[in-house]
């Protein structure tokens, strides 16, 4: 159950779409069976638009664009849910890690409360990705029928389209090709859009979920050796309530307040900082777990999303200097919005992992060090020299994930659209 509750609320999903298997043995035969729809169909509707690109080649340039940046959008969503399912076994060893750090590594309520502000974070940006994703998906697929409905209230017949152009050998827009071709694009980009959200609500989370141990193992460095607000007349402290002056025990989370002999009271804090160093050394192991997993997935995902902005700006910019379709700017413009959320999360949740693991130093050197002994002076001191050094995502082996690396890749997209421009208004 914990490993379960550990997955989000998106774990339905990603079970229904095979990307998560049942249990450590595999999903078994029906898991495979509807992961292999699902890919068979998205590679159904991107092999159709490349074929529309190579033997029936629109004549403007920003039609061009405008085709291959479906087909850019649609196999950027199919080669994320194979990625995925590649990388299964570390995810689960990732997922099993965090489970571990919240049994193991729990000293104080606090840390609940901690962790879950991370979770109701998670969760939140989990429902708006949802909304980024599904909005304009429904306008994609139903805007070949609003515009034959349009035309049609007008007076005047309109050509059938279909959601992504395709071309085969024989007449599309005949019954019943085409309300056949309509309902295999419409599964397949609903499938590949439920790819979408499953793989990067997830990513989000586990980046969340371990900016919150970061944290927890903050609060819990820094409290060692601390006095503690309030003390139970039971020889106990608490943390979490203001005056404890009539307590005769304490709530969970608390720790004794007096021992026996100084010694005991160094071996206690001594252990503390063993447990400490335990789950920095966990928080390590999930951070080079999380970028095994995300390296080449998320590298191809900032990659592609820079063409994807770039085309489609371009595209829309194009129309609407012409005066061109309505359905294709606003499908143009319908997905900046996926491209620009979904490069942001990743970015900037990357940046908080960075941003958390440079307060380890602080924390550790605001513990009551003071008075320990010199065996605890040493480990500590063995630990802030570790605590140094940033946690980071690399992906792609030199990109890191930052606030910087998101303002790189938006400027990379602007350069790429002035060559496009620069490109088109010295061919025509």
């Amino acid at each position: 159950m914990e490993f379960e509750s550990m997955m989000g609320p998106g774990l339905p999903l990603m079970r229904l779409t095979g990307l998560w298997q049942m249990g450590r043995q595999g999903g078994g035969v029906s898991r495979g069976l509807r992961l292999a729809t699902i890919v068979l169909s998205v590679l159904l509707v991107v092999a159709g638009s490349t074929l529309h690109l190579v033997f029936d080649t629109p004549d403007q340039f920003e039609d061009i664009t405008l085709c291959g940046f479906n087909i850019d959008i649609v196999s950027l969503d199919l080669l994320k849910g194979v990625l995925f399912v590649v990388q299964g076994a570390p995810l689960r060893e990732l997922v099993q890690l965090l489970c571990d750090a919240r049994a193991g590594f729990t000293f104080a309520d606090i840390n609940h409360a901690i962790r879950g502000r991370y979770e109701a974070v998670a969760d939140r940006m989990r429902i708006l990705l949802q909304a980024t994703v599904v909005l304009p998906l429904v306008g994609w697929l139903s805007a070949p029928l609003m515009s034959r409905l349009a035309a049609g209230a007008g007076g005047s017949r309109a050509p059938r389209q279909l959601p992504v152009p395709a071309w085969l050998p024989v007449d599309i827009h005949a019954t019943p090709t085409y309300e056949l071709l309509y309902a295999l694009q419409a599964f397949g980009c609903t499938a590949a859009g439920a790819f979408s959200i499953c793989v990067d609500a997830f990513f989000i989370r586990l980046m969340l979920l371990i900016s919150a141990e970061i944290e927890v193992l903050c609060e819990n460095i820094s409290a060692i050796g601390v006095p503690h607000p309030a003390q139970g007349s039971g020889g106990c402290i608490c943390r979490c309530q203001p005056n404890a002056a009539d307590l005769a025990c304490t709530c969970k989370g608390c720790v004794k307040a007096f021992t026996s002999s100084p010694e005991e009271a160094s071996d206690e804090m001594y252990q503390l900082l063993v447990k400490a160093v335990r789950h920095h050394q966990t928080i390590i192991r999930m951070v080079a777990l999380l970028q095994q997993t995300m390296d080449a997935l998320v590298f191809i995902v900032l990659f592609a999303n820079m063409a994807n902005l770039c085309c489609s700006l371009f595209a829309t910019a194009i129309l609407l200097q012409r005066g061109g379709s309505l359905t294709k700017t606003l499908k143009g413009l319908s997905a900046v919005p996926v491209v620009l959320y979904q490069t942001s999360l990743y970015c900037l949740f990357g940046h908080i992992v960075t941003d958390q693991s440079e307060k380890l130093y602080n924390a550790a050197i605001s513990c009551g060090w003071v008075n320990c002994d010199a065996r605890f002076k040493r480990s500590l001191l063995i630990f802030m020299v570790e605590a140094m050094k940033p946690l980071e995502i690399t992906v792609g082996k030199f990109c890191k994930l930052s606030r910087q690396m998101l303002l790189q890749v938006f400027h990379s997209s602007y350069a790429l659209m002035n060559l496009l421009y620069y490109y088109h208004y010295n061919t025509e």
